[in-house]
């Protein structure tokens, strides 16, 4: 009996084709599902574990694809996590900063579809969002997205391009996972594919540095949790002109200490994986006796 070490391009195809529909399908349904917004979050949560990460990890059962490998389950070398920690945190702290000058970029190109009043929508949910506890919000949209999307496509999406080039398993697991976020509460925002994209680039480099999912989870959650406190302060925030307002450039200063953080915490991640990151480049045999 033979295990495959990774899946393969054809079962990480027809395992995509299947999640996006369905859960572009539950995405939809939620919101008449209940009147109270706490229990469509809850509902949110298991749809998120059930199809984005449920999906990949069952056809990785079913498949007889070894879990470890594909999903990068080891926690790496314990030595390492001291500047790994150094590193996610500088890069968590500040890719935000490009992220958002790169949003302003495509929507100053004409790369919009997002109208006003969803961002009317969007400033009803947040007024809604604050009067939830600020744990339950990190654990629904923090969280949740970083172990689920993390599982899907720094692990099953990510492995099943691995053996054929770590250069196009990085931008094409990134674009997949821009594409996916193109589309945010039933609307279409295409000005959200680059900057989803870079932050996938990040997590896809950060995972097959280090060769741990754990890195990108702890690096995705921390990103996703900075914002969510951010706005949940926003308005005693610019009372002290910490934030700008939505839509506007980001002072330079902010972008140069943000971009010299950024680049440090890059560094550091690839200076302390510099003698172990070739063994996670390399091409590996796809198939493993059991």
């Amino acid at each position: 009996l033979q295990s495959q070490r990774y899946p393969s391009l054809d079962q990480m195809a027809l395992t995509m084709s299947g999640m996006f529909p369905l859960y572009f399908i539950a995405s939809s349904a939620l919101p008449s599902l209940s009147d109270d917004l706490a229990t469509k979050l809850w509902i949110s949560a298991l749809v998120s574990f059930g199809l984005i990460l449920g999906l990949p990890l069952w056809v990785t059962w079913f498949r007889r694809i070894e879990f470890v490998s594909t999903y990068r389950l080891k926690l790496g070398s314990l030595k390492s996590w001291p500047l790994w920690l150094v590193g996610i945190t500088l890069v968590g702290c500040t890719a935000w900063m490009v992220a958002h000058e790169i949003f302003i970029l495509a929507q100053g190109l004409g790369i919009g579809t997002i109208e006003l009043e969803h961002f009317q929508r969007v400033a009803e949910f947040r007024e809604q969002l604050a009067a939830l506890p600020l744990w339950f919000v990190l654990l629904v949209f923090a969280l949740t997205p970083a172990i689920c999307e993390e599982g899907l496509f720094r692990g099953f999406v990510l492995s099943s391009m691995h053996c054929y080039s770590a250069a196009w398993a990085i931008g094409l697991s990134a674009v997949m996972f821009g594409l996916m976020h193109v589309l945010t509460s039933n609307v279409l925002a295409v000005e959200r594919f680059l900057p989803t994209t870079f932050m996938g680039l990040l997590l896809a480099w950060v995972a097959l540095r280090t060769g741990s999912i754990w890195t990108g989870v702890l690096l995705h959650a921390l990103h996703n949790g900075l914002l969510l406190t951010v706005s949940r302060y926003e308005e005693q925030l610019k009372s002290w002109s910490v934030l700008v307002q939505e839509g506007e450039h980001l002072p330079p200063l902010w972008l140069f200490v943000g971009g010299l953080c950024l680049c440090a915490g890059c560094g550091v991640l690839w200076w302390s994986t510099r003698s172990t990151a070739r063994q996670f480049y390399a091409l590996e045999p796809r198939v493993a006796e059991a």
